[in-house]
C-alpha cells in the first residue's frame, strides 16, 4: 500500500447474543460504515502497518438509535454508561485487523439498534458504526467481532 488515497476499506461486525446460561440466544453481522473524514486516518493506521493498525480502536459503544450518517463524530442516541475496552489480535497482518469485546450481563440493556468503535471511551471519538439490532436483556451478554480490511 503506497498511501491512503488508494486504499478500499471493509468492515464486518459479527455478534452474538448469550442467554444467561450461555447458551446462542441470536446471532447477525453487517458491513461497517467508516465515517467519511477518518477515512484517512483508519487508512494511515494501515500503511503504519502492524501494532499502528490493531491498536487503532480502543472502546465500543452500543446505541439505541440508528446508525449515524456518514459525517457524524458522536452517537446521538448512545446508550448511558461506559464504553467497552476493546481488545485486538495485535497485529494487522495483511492488512486486516480484528477487534473484539463483550458486553457484559447487566451492561448496556435494552433494545440495541448499532454498535460504534471509537479511538476514545467517549462517544466523541466515533470512528465507525454499522447496524446491530439486538435485544439485549439484564442476563444476557453480547460478544462483538469486527474485522477491517484494507486493500
Amino acid at each position: 500500500m503506497e498511501n491512503e488515497e488508494t486504499f478500499k476499506m471493509i468492515g464486518w461486525l459479527d455478534w452474538v447474543l448469550y442467554d444467561e446460561n450461555g447458551n446462542v440466544k441470536q446471532t447477525g453481522c453487517d458491513h461497517n460504515q467508516i465515517q467519511n473524514q477518518f477515512k484517512r486516518e483508519v487508512a494511515s493506521r494501515f500503511i503504519k502497518g502492524g501494532a499502528s493498525a490493531a491498536s487503532y480502536f480502543t472502546h465500543m459503544k452500543l446505541s439505541e438509535g440508528a446508525v449515524e450518517a456518514v459525517s457524524a463524530t458522536s452517537f446521538t442516541a448512545w446508550i448511558a454508561g461506559p464504553a467497552t475496552v476493546i481488545s485486538s489480535d495485535g497485529a494487522a497482518a495483511a492488512y486486516v485487523a480484528t477487534y473484539t469485546a463483550t458486553v457484559a450481563a447487566g451492561v448496556d440493556t435494552g433494545t440495541i439498534l448499532c454498535a460504534g468503535f471509537l479511538t476514545t471511551p467517549t462517544v466523541s471519538g466515533l470512528r465507525c458504526n454499522t447496524a446491530c439490532v439486538v435485544n439485549k436483556a439484564a442476563g444476557d451478554s453480547l460478544a462483538l467481532t469486527w474485522t477491517i480490511t484494507a486493500a
